[in-house]
């Protein structure tokens, strides 16, 4: 058993916790290691923080009441009835983020600091419960407590409590993509500074989202996944990732029901579906069996990946769908005896785009039409 921290985003910086232990059956010397593929480099520390505001707070002991102080209306801390005890000061500093860069980040919404000091010798001070933060503007489940520790950001998704007493903290706000259904950490940005869907029409027309900077060299063929909406935050922190895998978020990744079953022997594979799955068919992967379409506006979208895979990296298969027919039959692509390509190694794959995919231009009009033919 061994801890394996595995940076997927483009800058990887940010890191939510809990850290996962994974058990291979493999010897770990067997298993391939994993490339650092961060292409930012953090600038160096030599500077001085910039203290824009600055505040000290008495924690008395033994209190049976809670405690709550704010913070110039920015912040407000809330310790617990008798958390500590023994008498503190508590200091809360709001930071410039003139620095913010040399931290790791491109953007935050506050950045502070907090320490704590005692009058006793040792200056030890020990909490039963630790306190916890509110970020006063904005008290959305979309901006996240985020702590520094010497080079990374971590956070407990949904969590304001501070997990250091005497550290270095900042808010940090998801960036809308869809609204109430997907938000998505800087991280994970390609276009950092006011990501918004794009427009193409190849390989079929649709809605994109740029998520890294395609790496013909190392990952030079092309594949597609399709999905739903509800998992491409949990795909995007930890890739597309083998069954029986639990990612970050605590879900054990399974087929669906309506696939292909775990230690199931198919086309001469023992466990067929003990692998991930992509195609090179945009229209195979977008089919309802894999991309599980929603509402956005007044359009229904089927959300697929684009993704880089490495060469002679996967095995072709033939098409598990019944019934399934391309609409563009001529092309390699579709070629229904090699659409289903298996690939045993999470590390063969890069994701490069997020696709959305219209399976109707227009809810509104598609309802006016079918009630127009039923009077009919």
């Amino acid at each position: 058993m061994y801890a394996i921290q595995k940076v997927r985003f483009i800058h990887g910086f940010l890191i939510e916790l809990p850290i996962h232990l994974t058990m291979h059956s493999l010897n770990p010397s067997k298993l391939p290691l994993s490339d650092d593929t961060r292409k930012f480099e953090i600038e160096p520390r030599g500077f001085a923080e910039v203290v824009i505001q600055k505040q000290f707070y008495d924690i008395l002991p033994n209190n049976d009441q809670k405690q709550v102080f704010d913070f110039y209306k920015l912040l407000l801390f809330e310790f617990s009835p008798d958390c500590i005890d023994q008498q503190c000061r508590f200091c809360v500093e709001q930071l410039s983020t003139e620095h913010q860069r040399s931290r790791g980040l491109h953007s935050s919404e506050c950045m502070f600091r907090t320490s704590i000091s005692t009058s006793y010798d040792n200056n030890q001070v020990k909490f039963k419960q630790l306190p916890t933060v509110t970020y006063l503007p904005n008290k959305s489940k979309q901006i996240h407590l985020y702590v520094f520790n010497q080079k990374y950001w971590f956070t407990y998704p949904n969590s304001n409590t501070l997990l250091q007493t005497t550290a270095c903290y900042a808010f940090i706000r998801d960036i809308e993509i869809i609204p109430d259904k997907l938000y998505l950490n800087l991280d994970m940005l390609y276009r950092i500074i006011n990501p918004t869907l794009d427009t193409r029409t190849s390989p079929v027309k649709c809605q994109f989202l740029q998520l890294n900077e395609p790496n013909k060299q190392m990952y030079p063929l092309i594949a597609y996944h399709g999905t739903s909406i509800a998992a491409i935050r949990s795909i995007l922190n930890d890739g597309l990732v083998l069954p029986g895998t639990i990612t970050s978020s605590g879900v054990c990744v399974n087929p669906p029901s309506t696939h292909i079953g775990r230690q199931v022997p198919a086309f001469h594979t023992k466990d067929y579906a003990g692998a991930i799955f992509v195609s090179p068919s945009i229209y195979y992967s977008s089919d309802s069996t894999y991309a599980v379409q929603f509402s956005y506006k007044d359009q229904l979208l089927k959300p697929v990946l684009e993704c880089g895979i490495k060469e002679n990296s996967m095995k072709k298969f033939p098409c598990t769908v019944r019934n399934w027919e391309s609409p563009n039959p001529t092309d390699d692509k579709d070629n229904k005896n090699e659409i289903e390509w298996r690939i045993d190694d999470p590390l063969n794959i890069e994701i490069f785009s997020l696709l959305f995919i219209p399976v109707t231009s227009s809810i509104t009009a598609a309802r006016v039409e079918r009630e127009r033919k039923l009077k009919i």
